[in-house]
């Protein structure tokens, strides 16, 4: 899956030169280009099922680890807007958040579910 928005959205995860290259290493894992491309690609196709498409505007909630950066990459393949929230946000401050950047879907993390309120129009 790539971007029609050019090469500086889609070249998040571009595994084509060196698939086996690291592209991210952390204490607990290694992630190279080619599966890093695999996996946003995977994510992407998910994503574009739920109805997320290129323009999109999406909130994403979730730990500062790989498992935030994927997700980013998948959406910058649809060509979707990432709007990142601070994890510690709660209540009122988050409502409005979610409203004033009028988000169309929300990737949430299951341990900040209970910070949401239900948004208001």
């Amino acid at each position: 899956m790539r971007s029609m928005l050019g090469p500086s959205r889609a070249s998040c995860v571009n595994a084509t030169c060196a698939p086996d290259k690291p592209w991210l290493v952390t204490a607990e894992r290694l992630v190279n280009f080619g599966q890093a491309d695999e996996q946003s690609d995977q994510l992407a196709r998910g994503f574009a099922a739920l109805g997320i498409a290129a323009g999109d505007t999406v909130l994403l909630m979730l730990p500062d680890t790989v498992r935030m950066i994927l997700p980013w990459c998948a959406l910058a393949k649809l060509g979707a807007i990432e709007v990142p929230i601070n994890t510690h946000l709660k209540g009122a401050i988050l409502t409005h958040m979610i409203n004033d950047s009028r988000v169309s879907h929300l990737i949430v993390g299951v341990d900040w579910l209970d910070g949401l309120e239900s948004p208001t129009s």
